[in-house]
């Protein structure tokens, strides 16, 4: 039985999948890895068929659910714990997993996650905030403040077991299931440690909808007042972070786009309690 089971869901992911996969096949832990392709047409499906050491999956993509695709995927491992990936998260070493893994050996331990660093050449304001959220010191959640995340993550099985993922949220499946381990006093350990790189190159349009599923699922809509103040302290941050660099004013005229997404994304989820 391998240590590990790790899954990939994928959807049009050839740019990244066979990099992903690469590493993942050489790390020090050697897992058993699944791919959940959900209708790819772009090639990934071939680049997943060139590693035979690689089981593939597949789901239709009106089915498709971050916590669907997660659940069919783990009914298919067969390791005592169970590592989620994006498919364009790219370990940066050999030692990813082993680094995942080493909090286990604690049987008090649901879930462990690790760093996420922004792909170079992201854009200097998105690229800032994933380095600001992902912190290099290990910590713990609490309950009310999950941060475990599937992107980079992975469950005990037998927890997952007795509480899969809800596979009726649009995002957000794993704070959810964060909260519910921390609420029957496991632990769930953050470890900078097991860094890979992962960011969102995406168009403002793009980011509008995954930010949208996202308020939707956590029900983060705040007052008007309050979004418009938010609203313009992320642009003067912006602002502040590009003054040092002349290099990069180029990307100025894009912050009121992105900001402006994230709080019409906002609007759309209900109003907070």
């Amino acid at each position: 039985m391998p240590e590990a089971s790790v899954l990939i869901r994928a959807l049009d992911e050839n740019e990244w999948i066979g990099r992903v996969l690469d590493v993942v096949l050489t790390q020090t832990v050697v897992p058993e890895v699944i791919v959940l392709d959900s209708g790819s047409t772009d090639g990934t499906i071939a680049s997943v068929r060139a590693r035979p050491a690689v089981r593939l999956l597949t789901i239709a993509k009106d089915d498709f659910t971050f916590g669907r695709a997660l659940n069919r995927g783990f009914e298919a491992a067969t390791a005592p714990i169970l590592v989620a990936l994006s498919a364009h998260a790219l370990p940066t070493d050999t030692t990813w997993l082993a680094r995942l893994l080493r909090p286990f050996a604690d049987e008090d331990v649901a879930a462990v996650y690790g760093r996420q660093a922004p792909h170079p050449g992201l854009d200097p304001f998105r690229s800032a905030e994933v380095s600001d959220y992902w912190r290099a010191e290990p910590s713990e959640d609490r309950p009310g403040d999950a941060r475990y995340s599937n992107a980079n993550g992975a469950v005990r099985a037998s927890l997952w077991r007795a509480h899969p993922f809800d596979e009726t949220l649009p995002y957000s499946e794993d704070h959810y299931w964060a909260e519910w381990a921390l609420a029957q006093g496991y632990r769930v350990v953050y470890e900078p440690e097991a860094a890979v790189y992962h960011s969102h190159a995406e168009s403002v349009r793009a980011r509008y909808r995954r930010l949208r599923k996202q308020a939707v699922a956590e029900k983060t809509r705040r007052p008007a007042p309050e979004e418009f103040r938010r609203f313009v302290s992320l642009c003067k941050r912006d602002l502040r972070r590009v003054a040092k660099h002349p290099s990069q004013w180029r990307w100025v005229p894009y912050s009121p786009l992105i900001r402006g997404a994230e709080v019409l994304a906002d609007r759309a989820a209900p109003e907070r309690r």
